[in-house]
């Protein structure tokens, strides 16, 4: 059921518009350790937990992981690397701090692995206590040789920093070089580690701990080793992001005055950085990721549809191309393995060829919603499941859209126009038995029990004063909102 309201004194419509943009391809996903609206509500409570956003910043922050005081999973870094998040905290002193590594299911966001490494100063020799020596300040997953790296420091301060690679089962940081006092750390598809130093340079980092530099970004990271900021960098693209909390100059950041917290995107030939958009609320992102497949699986499905058949029987097609070009946008060669289902159940298993346009009639669908998903290998590597979901049964109108109410001087009419309802469960559309039932508010007057068409219109012969209509769509037995 819908309405929409007129005051007739003023002879003003009432419009119910709705707006929607193309979403961008690549999605953000970072670990949000603080934000000043926690502390500005009626009861400060941080929200920690993993957030989703866009590079252009539109649609904000979308919480995506459990979230709250006791989600702090990843202060000290993290990276996504084949379904998971990889990441580490760290809490305590000086003199006694706990470091926390945690393997995270990126779908159900089930902790699957923890390690706890504790150093205690009175006993900092032990193996134990090394174990916790290094603190991670960024992470990155490299996908040529499958392997997880951290840049670290000593435990508060930004020093003795090292290149370290993660064992997974473990959780064990396993030094491999010194480096210099790199803060931010990404990997690309080709296996090349960047960084970027408190000098405020972009270097790639050898994996035996060489440095070289490609140039300033004009961008300084805070001295301050308990402030960690996240980087990535997108397969598909090769567009290295970093979520910066840093200073414009050097002098700034000695003073600690005119602090940047923004979204940056940084080009990883030149260092040439621009700021994509700033955090309102002082947001800061311990860690970045993207949701990167393997570079040489196949590219993303975007096409995948089910039409339903014209005559509105149980039937349609399913339809989709098979994508041409790695995850890494390199040319595929060879077949690659394909596996449809549809509820669950395989319908198709086969090779599929590059650029194929695939297509097939669906027949005998039950009444209800029904799923299909597609996967797709190629190299030795899966790519992201692609799934679509679609509806079988008698149309069921949902609420009418695009309601508007003017008034005709000339002929004293009030004029409504809508526009044809949505099937309420996303199903085929069918206009041949439906109705509305239009009355007129607030005294609940039925002026058209059965109106077909996209529009009614009656005099304008009633009190002066504040009134509205309600539209009822109904198609049969199917009676809408």
């Amino acid at each position: 059921m819908k309405s929409i309201k007129l005051l007739v004194a003023m002879l003003t419509g009432w419009l119910c518009t709705f707006s929607a943009s193309a979403e961008n391809d690549t999605q953000l996903i970072g670990f949000m350790e603080t934000n000043s609206e926690w502390l500005d509500s009626a009861d400060p409570t941080a929200a920690y937990g993993f957030y989703g956003f866009s590079p252009t910043g539109e649609g904000g922050f979308r919480a995506l992981s459990p979230t709250g005081p006791d989600y702090a999973w990843a202060n000290s870094g993290g990276t996504y690397a084949n379904g998971k998040f990889y990441c580490y905290d760290v809490y305590g002193s000086w003199t006694q701090y706990t470091l926390t590594y945690r393997a995270i299911d990126a779908t159900t966001w089930n902790v699957v692995d923890t390690k706890t490494f504790t150093y205690r100063y009175a006993d900092k020799e032990s193996e134990e206590s090394q174990n916790a020596i290094n603190i991670p300040t960024g992470i990155a997953y490299d996908p040529v040789s499958e392997t997880i790296w951290a840049v670290t420091h000593a435990y508060s301060n930004t020093e003795s920093c090292k290149l370290c690679r993660v064992d997974t089962e473990t959780g064990r940081l396993i030094v491999v070089a010194d480096l210099p006092a790199i803060r931010i750390a990404a990997c690309d598809a080709q296996g090349t580690l960047y960084g970027i130093g408190l000098d405020s340079k972009l270097y790639t980092i050898a994996k035996n701990g060489t440095c070289t530099e490609i140039g300033s970004t004009g961008y300084w990271p805070s001295t301050d080793s308990e402030l960690k900021t996240g980087a990535t960098i997108d397969f598909r693209t090769g567009k290295m992001y970093w979520s910066c909390y840093g200073f414009a100059s050097e002098e700034d950041r000695n003073w600690n005055v005119n602090a940047i917290n923004a979204l940056l995107e940084i080009n990883t030939a030149t260092a040439e950085t621009k700021v994509l958009f700033g955090y309102n609320s002082g947001q800061r992102f311990s860690s970045l990721s993207v949701a990167n497949a393997h570079p040489t699986a196949p590219d993303n499905i975007t096409d995948l549809i089910y039409t339903p058949d014209a005559s509105g029987e149980a039937k349609g097609v399913l339809s989709f191309t098979v994508p041409s070009v790695t995850f890494g946008q390199s040319p595929i060669t060879g077949s690659i393995g394909m596996v449809v289902t549809l509820d669950g159940k395989i319908l198709e298993e086969r090779s599929a060829t590059p650029g194929e346009k695939y297509s097939r009639t669906l027949e005998g669908l039950a009444d209800g919603t029904h799923n299909v998903t597609v996967k797709l290998t190629a190299n030795g590597h899966d790519g992201f499941v692609a799934s679509t979901s679609f509806y079988v049964g008698a149309y069921s109108p949902d609420k009418v859209t695009d309601l508007t109410l003017t008034y005709d001087k000339d002929t004293d009419m009030a004029i409504l126009t809508w526009s044809t309802p949505a099937d309420a469960n996303g199903g085929l559309v069918n206009t041949a038995n439906l109705r509305y039932k239009i009355e007129r508010m607030p005294e609940g007057i039925v002026v058209a029990r059965s109106a077909k068409g996209n529009t009614f219109s009656e005099k304008v012969s009633f009190p002066w004063s504040t009134y509205y209509y309600r539209i009822t769509p109904y198609s049969g037995a199917e009676t809408g909102p």
